[in-house]
């Protein structure tokens, strides 16, 4: 019989976020585990590109260095 072990998830590990884009394109991203309690994680992020979003008359640029905190 094969035993197999699932690694116990912690704080401070690094998991991959994958996002689909509007024009479909698949991002990964490197975030950090803050936190893993039941069914939630809290993910930290920090942007590496700035990006510019655009809707109706309205732009927003986010800077490179600024990061992002998820909660799933």
């Amino acid at each position: 019989m094969v035993n197999l072990s699932i690694p116990t998830i912690q704080s401070g590990n690094i998991i991959i976020e994958r996002k689909i884009r509007y024009d479909s394109l698949v991002l990964e991203y490197s975030c950090k585990l803050l936190k893993v309690q039941n069914q939630n994680v809290v993910l930290f992020h920090i942007i590496q590109e700035s990006f510019t979003m655009i809707a109706n008359q309205t732009t927003l640029t986010t800077p490179k260095g600024s990061y992002t905190i998820t909660y799933y």
